[in-house]
């Protein structure tokens, strides 16, 4: 999937989620080893949001409000 909002499977979002999440953990190790914490914790942050963009993707529950993507999470 080049795009977010191209068209695709449930699969396809997923996939893209967690490699997005993967990137984003890659970018906060590099980071971390530069000591730049805020910006490791920053695409720590991103790691896990995409993460759980995935898990609400399985369930159909897609959103792009950080605040409502992480709600949605804590009641699973």
């Amino acid at each position: 999937m080049e795009h977010e909002n191209d068209k695709g499977s449930i699969s396809d979002l997923v996939k893209y989620r967690l490699e997005k999440a993967r990137e984003n953990l890659a970018e906060a190790e590099g980071l971390y080893e530069l000591n730049l914490y805020s910006g490791a914790n920053n695409r720590i942050y991103y790691s896990v949001f995409n993460a759980i963009l995935a898990v609400h993707a399985l369930d159909s529950r897609a959103t792009a409000s950080h605040k409502r993507a992480i709600g949605e999470f804590n009641r699973i």
